[in-house]
């Protein structure tokens, strides 16, 4: 491996969570579903507070807060029976809860689909095919919520047909990590990513640090977007400093600097532009962190002839669909007995991203993202 550049002498910085939707707004609590439901209510249940989610006339306003209104009470019912149901078959309510929290966040772009009319999911799954976790495919179709949801999140239309890969899709999921390289035998691309807001006396610039190896990331279909604005640098020395919670060995870790370094101004930094440079670059590859001490999850998109990104979000979203339509149709292929290893990472599954889900949701609802207390 050639060497790399040394990074600019800097004299300052700060640490920085970033997610897909900006502003960040820090919870001074620890992620719960009890948290999320008390803020999901708090908009669908006062008037002060959800009317202002919309930005239209009055009457508008109002149609579409007491749409939140139904959809939130509806999807609370369905999470609310998560606690006392046991194994895979949480995913069908989890699903339905789910459901109701897309047409909720659909209130912002798309309410004519989903005020008082017929919906469809907008995923199809051919039980009768089913054959494994490997080769398993969930079809996108052209009218429904999921490519609603995606167009809402990534700005980006998927096209009518489209396969989606379980595989893949659970490569996605950053809480099954563990789990996947247990299932598969390797470690899904998704890699956790922390940023820092670097500055001299005239400048100031992003350096942004990430877990994995730079060959691992030169393959990601975001490369060339992101090599046009960043490159790579050697490994600041006490970069645990200033990327909190970085691991210990450096083997595993890639570091890059802002190619163009921005002009101190009267007023001094502008974050927010820098969030913007890092966005043109990743698109709705930066996923939101929760919890954890470093900056965001990258999630590489998905290649199937095109550049497809796949949001953590949506992939959770699309997997609890899979994983309903095998509770309600094909329920063997989720026997412990049967298919063991199967049954237990769906169970991990319907065990682990429920709450992340909800917390991804209330996030499109809301227009923010919300970072929790570190644990």
């Amino acid at each position: 491996m050639t060497s790399l550049d040394s990074h600019r002498p800097f004299t300052g910085w700060g640490a920085w969570r970033i997610g897909p939707i900006w502003p960040v707004t820090e919870f001074a609590d620890t992620l719960s579903a009890d948290l999320l439901w008390d803020q999901l209510n708090l908009l669908a249940k006062v008037p002060k507070k959800g009317l202002a989610l919309y930005s239209c006339v009055e009457s508008e306003q109002a149609t579409r807060w007491q749409g939140l209104n139904d959809f939130v009470r509806q999807a609370k019912s369905y999470h609310d029976a998560l606690s006392v149901t046991p194994g895979t078959a949480r995913a069908l309510l989890g699903y339905y809860s789910a459901l109701n929290l897309a047409k909720a966040e659909l209130l912002h772009s798309a309410p004519d689909s989903v005020l008082d009319v017929k919906i469809h999911h907008g995923l199809s799954f051919d039980v009768a095919s089913a054959t494994s976790l490997e080769e398993d495919r969930v079809k996108v179709l052209k009218d429904g919520v999921f490519p609603l949801l995606f167009e809402a999140r990534t700005g980006l239309s998927i096209p009518n047909g489209t396969t989606l890969s379980v595989r893949e899709l659970l490569a996605r999921v950053p809480e099954l990590t563990h789990e996947y390289y247990q299932y598969f035998d390797e470690r899904p691309p998704t890699v956790r990513a922390w940023v820092a807001m670097v500055m001299d006396e005239s400048h100031y610039w992003l350096d942004v640090l990430l877990n994995a190896k730079s060959d691992a990331i030169m393959a990601t279909p975001e490369w060339s977007g992101f090599d046009a604005a960043f490159k790579e640098v050697a490994l600041a020395p006490g970069y645990k400093s200033f990327f909190v919670g970085a691991p210990y060995r450096p083997a595993d870790l890639c570091m890059f600097e802002q190619r163009n370094a921005r002009r101190m101004r009267a007023g001094g930094v502008i974050p927010a532009a820098l969030f913007g440079d890092l966005k043109d670059c990743l698109g709705a590859s930066i996923n939101n962190a929760f919890e954890w001490a470093h900056g965001f999850d990258f999630v590489p998109s998905m290649s199937l002839g095109i550049q497809l990104p796949m949001p953590s979000f949506l992939a959770r979203y699309a997997i609890m669909f899979y994983l309903s339509s095998l509770v309600r149709y094909r329920p063997s292929r989720l026997n412990p007995d049967r298919v063991p290893l199967d049954s237990w990472i769906m169970e991990s599954f319907a065990r682990q991203s429920p709450v992340r889900l909800l917390a991804d949701a209330y996030d499109g609802i809301s227009r923010q993202t919300s970072r929790y207390e570190y644990r």
